[in-house]
């Protein structure tokens, strides 16, 4: 039971002491009256026996009577003003009782809503154990996360140790390329002067026909990178022309670099078109084009 219900139960307690005491207060005022009434009615019977007397009987006697008509009449005049009282106190009553019949129902609906109340609580506390279930949940994903994070940091710094070395790498092919080409071109420049003049000059080898697919392309550094290396007999200085299609030219490249399967090469400046447009997937070949 709730303090509204409690204080409703006090209330309609305290008024059932009111009415019991107003009743008993009236019937006790009810009790006296009709005492003085029996005992005003014995001595008007005493002195009627005593009416055939003397004439001063008489007299007596009509004073008695009067004052007994007295007290009948303010008896009566006391007997109506509790008989409008006790109607007042009905009527008191009657309005208690609907005031307690309206409080009582009043304590009804409070007493719903309270169960409704407690009814909603212990669903929010189902839901609010399940938001922290799932709130520990996360905590732990997230520390999963963090720690995901943190190891790619590290495989990020890792990787950008690995691609300032690359950086260099293409710095130092770059510097070779061009070198060779520097050479290549002083060698073509001698060996056209040689045979102007009637020298023949035979090649220190004779480049094998390779064919090949560009698997990386960096156009911004130039850099190409080919699916044949030392195995499929790639040398460095061996010249790939790169082809599209249908015999579309690219670009002429120099190898530089050779691995098992793989070569890097660096496109030759003059051989290739604004802006250099390398793709995945390009053929390469060591035959003339």
């Amino acid at each position: 039971m709730n303090a509204l219900g409690k204080v409703l139960v006090v209330f309609v307690l305290l008024l059932s002491a009111g009415f019991a005491a107003s009743q008993m207060v009236l019937y006790a005022k009810r009790d006296k009256l009709l005492d003085k009434y029996e005992y005003s009615q014995e001595q008007l019977q005493a002195f009627k026996q005593e009416v055939e007397g003397p004439e001063g009987l008489r007299v007596k006697l009509k004073e008695v009577t009067s004052d007994r008509d007295a007290i009948k009449n303010r008896l009566e005049l006391e007997v109506a003003l509790l008989r409008r009282n006790l109607e007042s106190t009905e009527a008191q009553i009657k309005d208690l009782e609907a005031d307690k019949s309206g409080l009582h129902d009043a304590w009804k609906d409070q007493q719903i809503r309270a169960d409704k109340l407690d009814e909603r609580i212990e669903e929010l506390d189902v839901v609010i154990a399940e938001l922290q279930e799932k709130r520990k949940g996360l905590d732990s994903d997230l520390k999963d996360r963090l720690a995901d994070i943190e190891g790619l940091k590290e495989s990020i710094d890792g990787k950008d140790t690995e691609i300032a070395a690359l950086n260099s790498t293409v710095t130092q092919l770059k510097e070779e390329a061009q070198a060779i080409s520097d050479d290549n071109k002083v060698l073509s420049a001698t060996i056209a002067y040689l045979q102007s003049i009637g020298i023949h000059v035979e090649p220190g080898w004779k480049v094998p026909v390779i064919d090949a697919k560009v698997v990386q392309a960096r156009n911004v550094d130039r850099v190409v990178v080919l699916d044949k290396g030392s195995k499929d007999g790639v040398k460095p200085a061996f010249s790939f022309t790169i082809y599209r299609g249908e015999g579309v030219f690219v670009a002429k490249v120099n190898v530089v670099e050779v691995k098992e399967n793989l070569s890097v090469g660096l496109v030759e400046e003059g051989t290739y078109e604004e802006p250099l447009d390398l793709r995945v997937g390009d053929d390469a070949t060591t035959r003339m084009r």
